[in-house]
């Protein structure tokens, strides 16, 4: 089995609780995601110069606001230039 070598290498993690009967529960959960895909090629993407528009189009969000809201951040810690407009 993959999970304690998943464990090792940070791919997934165990929390540990206790179940209602008492006894110990260990869940294992992913932590690289499909979304932890899509997040990494949004970066690549504002990295590569591309505007806001063209990641909500690549990225099929309905709405650029949306796509503004999720990955402001990237902006604001200099990925792909943060939001710059041209001077007249």
């Amino acid at each position: 089995m993959l999970t304690p070598a998943s464990i090792a290498a940070g791919l997934k993690i165990e929390e540990r609780g206790v179940g209602k009967n008492g006894k110990e529960k260990i869940k294992v959960r992913p932590t690289v995601t499909f979304h932890t895909f899509r997040h990494t090629c949004a970066s690549l993407l504002f990295d590569d110069g591309r505007n806001i528009k063209q990641v909500q189009e690549w990225l099929g969000h309905a709405d650029p606001g949306f796509t503004l809201r999720t990955y402001v951040h990237l902006l604001d810690a200099g990925v792909g230039g943060g939001l710059e407009f041209p001077r007249s």
